[in-house]
C-alpha cells in the first residue's frame, strides 16, 4: 500500500454501498423512505459506490495510470445516480415524468465521467 491513509478510507465509499445494497436486499415491508419506494435507484447508488471504494483504494494503494484513470472517473461521477434521482424526484412535484429517462441520463453521466 503505497499512500496508506488513502487507501485506507476510500473504503468508507465501499462500506456505504454495501449498506445500501443490505437495505436493497433486506426485508422491509413498509417504506421508509425513498430508496425503499424506489430501489433501482438506491440499487445504483449503491454499486457506484461499492466501484468508487473499490477504484480508489486500488489507485492509492498502487498508483498505476490505469487506477488513476478509474479512480478519476468513479469520484467525478459518483454524484451522477444521485443527481438524477434529485432531479426525478423534483419532477414528480411538478410535472409527473418517468424516471426511466432520467435513469438513462444519469446513468449517461456517469459512463461520461469515466470517458473523460
Amino acid at each position: 500500500v503505497i499512500t496508506n491513509w488513502n487507501s485506507w478510507t476510500s473504503l468508507s465509499y465501499w462500506y456505504a454501498g454495501v449498506y445500501g445494497l443490505w437495505h436493497v436486499f433486506s426485508d422491509t415491508s413498509i417504506p421508509t423512505n425513498c430508496g425503499d419506494v424506489e430501489p433501482v435507484w438506491l440499487m445504483a447508488i449503491s454499486c457506484t459506490l461499492l466501484w468508487t471504494g473499490a477504484a480508489s483504494f486500488l489507485f492509492h494503494a498502487s498508483l498505476t495510470d490505469l487506477w488513476r484513470a478509474l479512480d478519476a472517473g468513479a469520484t467525478m461521477g459518483v454524484a451522477m445516480i444521485p443527481l438524477g434521482f434529485a432531479m426525478y424526484r423534483y419532477s414528480l412535484l411538478n410535472r409527473g415524468l418517468s424516471g426511466e429517462a432520467f435513469f438513462a441520463a444519469a446513468l449517461a453521466g456517469w459512463i461520461g465521467c469515466h470517458i473523460l
